[in-house]
């Protein structure tokens, strides 16, 4: 008889989940709550640093046996600057906009460093968890 194992998306991200289903993996929903920290600048290290701990901080809190899985888009500080720019100069944008957890205290860093400032906050509802969100912005 095969034991039935428990899977666990360490993640909100609705992108995430769609893509586990798109291989015929319906996980259980369970987001970090942990404050990110990147010690290191290489894009690569970073989404597998983040990814890590992601998945230690849910399976903590999980039954001996589960599967976590951890993820990460690996943007860091490399990513927006380039998202920015084609915002304004391909796009024609005059503002940028980004929704930030607030928790995640890298991320805002990296908005700040852009020169987005914060302008409000809001609260997305992942699976029954509210997540407080940061909404940061910056004019052309």
């Amino acid at each position: 008889m095969t034991e039935e194992r428990v899977i666990v998306l360490a993640s909100a991200s609705p992108r995430r989940r769609e893509l586990l289903g798109q291989i015929g993996i319906i996980p259980e929903i369970i987001p970090s709550t942990l404050e990110e920290k990147i010690t290191t600048d290489r894009p690569e290290e970073v989404v597998k640093e983040l990814s890590l701990q992601k998945a230690a901080d849910v399976a903590a809190r999980c039954m001996e046996g589960t599967i976590v899985i951890g993820a990460g888009t690996g943007g860091g500080a490399g990513g927006p600057p380039p998202c920015r720019d084609y915002a304004f100069e391909t796009l024609g944008f005059d503002r940028v906009w980004s929704i930030i957890r607030e928790n995640n205290l890298p991320s805002q860093r990296v908005a700040r460093r852009l020169g987005m400032v914060p302008c409000g906050r809001m609260v997305k509802h992942y699976y029954g968890i509210d997540m407080p969100h940061i909404v940061f912005s910056i004019r052309k």
